[in-house]
């Protein structure tokens, strides 16, 4: 099986930790690798590095390069813009199709942390033999734990097989989007809904297939692109087509248009957290909902469910009597946002555009 990591996008909700000349793929906000090199170095471990590809935007290279050195150069798809995950899988399905079609591949995102690394390498490695044993789309999903409505959600049928303790192999009921809190609470209580990490695993050929009978006019930039690899026309055809697909994900134009016979589901307990964002990036580094989550020189007094994040060695970050904050200081940039709002903060960033801050982002 082919691992494709996505590592292009911008991390918006990240900032200001995360900039757009160095988003959050590649800081190293949880240890002492970059979140794209904790996740290429947990795959390295169930599959061969040959078999590792990143997929990113061409502003990127030189970052994937330095971060991953011992990646082969022809293991990096590079998009020449950003058009949201659509293109970008799309692109890494002709890419994959083009040398590797019938082996399966697997889409993993790099903003996420897995505290049981080996109960995701089985589910991918259970992913793969459903995949070539038939299974059009294998997914991966995660047990909420907790009302959760920053997440989509996927519901799963009846259960097939118990593979592991950890791992269950259940029937594909389709997916939900982000709920409202009401909602949220009743997937919970109900036990059949699962948080949608992103992960899925297919054959090349399944994806556009799927690409051709969703979006005819993608398919036939994909299949254009795809013929033009390895000549001398594929930088031409590359650029001329892919400025032409439209900015879409991956979920709305084609994955949530699956029936239940075209997939199946794989709920893996494997200690997930996202870290696309401030609040989840608190949720992945807590001990408990109340913590107080404090990284670099920091002090709080009676504070309560907040994140202090200081990146300045000589300046001390403190916080008395607050609560639901996530609070980041850097060289350039205090920002104090409610954790409820993290995802307002595109918006900030759009706003400070238009008031020529741009040199902040």
């Amino acid at each position: 099986m082919k691992i494709v990591i996505f590592c292009g996008g911008p991390g918006n909700r990240f900032w200001p930790l995360g900039r757009r000349k160095n988003p959050k793929q590649f800081l190293k906000v949880l240890g002492r690798e970059s979140l794209l090199q904790q996740r290429y170095s947990l795959v390295s471990k169930f599959f061969n590095k040959q078999d590792i590809f990143i997929s990113t935007g061409l502003e990127y290279r030189e970052l994937i390069v330095k971060q991953l050195p011992k990646l082969p150069s022809e293991n990096i798809i590079l998009e020449p813009e950003r058009r949201d995950t659509a293109a970008a899988v799309g692109l890494s399905a002709a890419f994959l199709n083009k040398r590797f079609p019938e082996e399966p591949m697997s889409i993993l995102w790099q903003d996420h942390l897995v505290k049981n690394p080996e109960v995701f390498g089985r589910a991918l490695k259970e992913a793969e033999c459903l995949v070539k044993f038939g299974a059009p789309f294998v997914f991966i999903a995660v047990p909420a734990k907790s009302p959760n409505t920053h997440r989509g959600y996927i519901k799963a049928g009846k259960t097939i097989e118990k593979i592991t303790k950890e791992v269950t192999h259940k029937e594909f009921s389709g997916f939900v989007e982000k709920p409202n809190l009401e909602q949220a609470k009743l997937y919970l209580e109900d036990g059949s809904y699962y948080w949608n990490p992103g992960y899925f695993i297919a054959l090349p050929k399944a994806i556009l297939q799927m690409f051709k009978q969703h979006s005819p006019q993608m398919y036939e930039g994909l299949i254009k692109i795809e013929k033009s690899l390895g000549t001398a026309k594929e930088k031409r055809v590359l650029e001329r087509e892919f400025k032409k697909f439209e900015k879409n994900s991956i979920d709305y134009l084609v994955l949530n248009k699956l029936s239940r016979e075209e997939a199946t589901v794989l709920v893996c307990d494997m200690g997930w957290f996202d870290v696309g964002e401030l609040d989840s990036l608190k949720e992945a580094l807590q001990e408990s909902r109340e913590n107080v989550v404090k990284r670099g020189l920091t002090i709080d007094f009676e504070s309560s469910d907040l994140l202090l994040y200081n990146g300045e060695k000589n300046k001390l970050l403190a916080a008395v009597g607050v609560s639901d904050l996530a609070i980041v200081n850097t060289n350039d940039v205090i920002l104090v946002c409610h954790k409820e709002k993290v995802a307002l903060i595109k918006k900030l960033l759009e706003k400070m555009k238009s008031e020529k801050l741009e040199h902040y982002l």
